[in-house]
């Protein structure tokens, strides 16, 4: 019942647009999104002239990751161009973050105290309740979207760039799911958060 309904969700005339002329390029080999770690390392390190990952334990749950996307997803060619793209930026990320650590050294300092967790099953209210107490900063402290969409480098060095950085993203998901409503300015919440963890 399930796969029946999903099968029968219309997607924007856009969406099948674009996921039609990726398949042809796809097709005709003029675009190749590898689901292959070293090459999401390699271009993670070329865009950043970063090397440093820091703790690498990271790499095996990625290659499982990529493993099971590339031989059970059955991903079309927007979800595999939005997996590659996803996972490059959260590769670009910890190098950032990897070296932020290491010319601010201070960051390592900062204390996190009595951490809030909301947690529960898709579409039970949790993003209402994670908004709630981000309305009172001096309680509670939810980063923005942009913040963990980029979290680096530290605000007082960039954060015009990555506020823009943001909003050019979600313009172009914007696009492709009009329906699905996001502001750079509002807290991020689920799954995204805990991806950037």
């Amino acid at each position: 019942m399930l796969i029946a309904n999903l099968l029968s969700v219309r997607r924007p005339v856009r969406f099948s647009a674009v996921s039609f002329t990726l398949r042809i390029l796809e097709n005709a080999g003029l675009m190749k999104q590898p689901l292959q770690i070293e090459a999401l390392l390699a271009a993670a390190r070329r865009q950043t002239g970063l090397d440093d990952f820091g703790d690498e334990t990271f790499l095996e749950p990625l290659s499982r990751l990529l493993d099971s996307c590339e031989n059970g997803a059955h991903l079309n060619t927007i979800g595999r161009c939005a997996l590659s793209q996803d996972l490059l930026q959260l590769l670009i990320n910890r190098l950032y973050i990897q070296r932020d650590r290491g010319q601010w050294p201070r960051i390592r300092e900062e204390a996190i105290t009595a951490p809030l967790f909301i947690m529960g099953l898709p579409r039970t209210g949790t993003t209402l309740l994670h908004s709630l107490p981000a309305q009172d900063h001096n309680l509670y402290y939810a980063p923005a979207t942009w913040e963990v969409m980029f979290p680096s480098p530290p605000p007082s060095l960039g954060e015009k760039k990555r506020v823009k950085r943001a909003g050019r993203r979600l313009a172009v998901f914007d696009w492709l799911a009009p329906n699905f409503v996001r502001s750079i300015q509002s807290p991020l919440t689920c799954r995204r958060s805990a991806s950037r963890l």
